[in-house]
């Protein structure tokens, strides 16, 4: 309400599949039993919270579970591969049908997006 909103860029179906999967570089990842990973990631304070507390921590560690699949995929996700690589590792390693696979894999980066876990690079062509 009160703050501005960003500009949201919108990409085709097509450019996603051919976009590069990118960790952010401040995720810090570590290893659990069965699999499973736990992400932590550094986000700043609200600011009425940092005014309030007046301490020197202005951030704090959000953690975040990935399940077997979840650790998988992000272990896949180094840079050097495109959304439809990781599209078809899920669909062999899971035994999907393609389109099944392409839907989930597209929720479950836009949410991995969205907590700033990883981001795509989009080619200029």
């Amino acid at each position: 309400m009160f703050g501005r909103k960003k500009p949201q860029f919108q990409m085709t179906l097509d450019q996603c599949l051919s976009a590069l999967v990118v960790r952010n570089p401040q995720v810090q990842a570590k290893d659990l039993p069965q699999g499973r990973i736990e992400l932590s990631l550094p986000y700043l304070k609200p600011w009425l919270i940092r005014w309030l507390q007046r301490k020197d921590r202005k951030t704090f560690l959000r953690r975040f579970e990935l399940d077997s699949i979840g650790a998988d995929l992000w272990h896949q996700a180094d840079g050097r591969r495109t959304v439809s690589d990781l599209v078809q590792h899920l669909a062999r390693a899971q035994h999907l049908e393609p389109q099944q696979a392409r839907d989930s894999m597209v929720a479950y980066l836009q949410m991995l997006m969205t907590r700033g876990l990883v981001g795509l690079v989009v080619s200029q062509e």
